[in-house]
């Protein structure tokens, strides 16, 4: 009976050193070591911004210019937060920022799934060419029409009716539905390369069916493009939320995160600079704190979108 235990514990300590003393399983564990420290270092320089805003929404101007604090402040305080959140009339430019740009990356998802789907499966004359000029719109900088685009909408004919679009929303939706807002081109093209890949078994069994071109592509293709659509939906909401050219242009008078931000640091001579400088790190806070949330509540979707988006791989 010894000899039986003895030869059983023998056993399972060679088994335990195969298992977990083998340079195959160390060489593992360092890598799992590795990767985890590369991971929370990437992340760290990631949020650190971050971190230092909400830091320094905390800190007085004395905490500020003291070198000795870093990371903690000494006299933590509410004034900042609070300063901020009146100054900007939260809740109002909030709900308006929220609806506008909500809006605007709705027609530009619309937009960019008909589009690309029309690319991706019809052919038409000057197809190409038409795409190929929707793809040079990203390479033109928003400075450049600005002008153009501010005589258009001012000015705006509708046969013999000529209206002025300034200060509505109606310029928006416009270059939102014609595709020429804030990187219309790039939508269409993530939308068409997902259309590309999607197996046309699929459409043509619908046809075999019966069902045209449309019932096809709201029931068939449309469906399994909500992913990407969720991911086009998150970036045109998040560049049309921090859009600070056209805005100001074309609807100055909305009370928007963004532009009432810029009012808020702007150099004043009545306020400290050091205080500015704690000032400009709150008010960015309250900017960017809603697209973290939107993020984080679509954070799956946005990832399966861009997998299937084809800007990747």
């Amino acid at each position: 009976m010894d000899n039986n235990r003895t030869q059983t514990k023998n056993i399972r300590l060679i088994r335990f050193k195969t298992k977990y003393i083998s340079v195959r399983f160390l060489g593992s564990v360092c890598w799992k070591i590795i990767r985890t420290i590369i991971l929370l270092g990437l992340g760290f320089i990631i949020l650190y911004p971050i971190i230092v805003k909400v830091i320094a929404s905390f800190m007085t101007v004395d905490d500020l210019i003291d070198s000795s604090v870093k990371y903690f402040p000494r006299h933590p305080v509410l004034d900042n937060i609070k300063y901020v959140y009146y100054k900007l009339d939260y809740p109002r430019s909030l709900l308006n920022s929220i609806v506008f740009s909500g809006v605007i990356a709705i027609a530009q998802v619309m937009v960019s799934t008909f589009a690309g789907y029309g690319f991706a499966r019809f052919k038409f004359f000057g197809k190409n060419l038409i795409f190929g000029l929707l793809m040079l719109t990203l390479l033109m900088p928003p400075q450049a029409i600005l002008v153009p685009l501010f005589l258009t909408f001012k000015y705006f004919t509708i046969g013999p009716i000529q209206i002025n679009l300034l200060n509505t929303i109606w310029p928006f939706i416009i270059l939102s539905l014609t595709g020429l807002n804030l990187k219309g081109g790039l939508y269409v093209f993530m939308m068409r390369q997902y259309y590309r890949g999607l197996p046309k078994e699929l459409e043509e069994a619908a046809y075999i069916d019966g069902a045209g071109a449309f019932k096809t592509f709201f029931y068939i293709v449309l469906p399994n493009g909500i992913p990407l659509m969720v991911t086009i939906f998150l970036f045109a909401f998040t560049w049309q939320w921090s859009e600070a050219i056209y805005t100001p242009l074309l609807l100055p008078n909305i009370q928007v995160l963004t532009r009432l931000m810029l009012n808020v640091i702007s150099p004043n001579r009545d306020i400290d600079p050091a205080y500015l400088s704690v000032i400009k790190n709150t008010a960015g806070l309250f900017t960017i704190f809603p697209i973290i949330v939107v993020y984080l509540a679509l954070q799956r979707y946005f990832i399966k979108g861009i997998e299937r988006s084809g800007i990747v791989g």
